[in-house]
């Protein structure tokens, strides 16, 4: 059996099922495996299935509020090499402020944020930031020495009203409108601003993100 070059995490059972028709039609399924589920408990599974410093590329791109975790059980489990890239999007919209404040200090991400139109049929007006960073095996961690209850106040508040966003387009009927997005946006990116958090417009155009 061919071990997989791609795993992937999907919470919904349906478009799990969906990914791998796909795979298995498009002769790949031995390449990628589509993992059922949330992101708790991947890096251990991960560890388990493939060891220590097999992952080259993390890309998050689920709840936001969840990032900075995730990527403190891959590094806590010795599981990204050494130049491995982390990569997270929609870290603006709705947001993921706990990983941007840790990903900012970091002593081993050599991290940066980048400006990107929403992706989604009537949002690309809509600024979104991803992240975009490298990982250097270097003392103090991923994420640097700060626990994440070091975060200022400011930073929790802030991403708890990111998950309520996004937790609003679970819930409400008929999600949430451009005018709420683009509110949340703006008032995100002052609040990320303030804390002296920016993103830099790419030098090349990138797709929506």
């Amino acid at each position: 059996m061919r071990t997989p070059r791609v795993v992937t995490v999907e919470l919904d059972p349906v478009n799990a099922v969906v990914a791998k028709t796909f795979l298995l039609m498009a002769g790949l399924s031995a390449d990628v495996e589509v993992w059922p589920g949330g992101s708790a408990g991947v890096a251990d599974e991960l560890l388990a299935r493939f060891g220590p410093g097999s992952v080259a590329m993390l890309f998050m791109d689920h709840r936001g509020s969840l990032f900075h975790e995730d990527l403190r059980s891959f590094e806590d489990a010795g599981l990204l090499a050494d130049g491995a890239a982390v990569v997270a999007d929609n870290v603006l919209k709705p947001g993921a402020p706990q990983f941007l404040w840790l990903a900012s200090r970091s002593r081993s991400l050599e991290a940066r944020f980048l400006q990107v139109p929403e992706f989604g049929l009537g949002h690309q007006a809509l600024e979104d930031w991803m992240a975009v960073c490298r990982f250097r095996a270097r003392a103090g961690g991923a994420l640097g020495p700060e626990a994440t209850e070091a975060c200022p106040a400011a930073v929790v508040r802030l991403a708890r009203r990111c998950d309520e966003m996004r937790r609003l387009t679970l819930v409400r009927r008929g999600g949430v409108g451009m005018a709420e997005w683009a509110a949340h946006s703006a008032e995100t990116k002052a609040a990320l601003q303030a804390l002296g958090i920016g993103a830099d417009v790419p030098d090349l155009p990138l797709m929506p993100g």
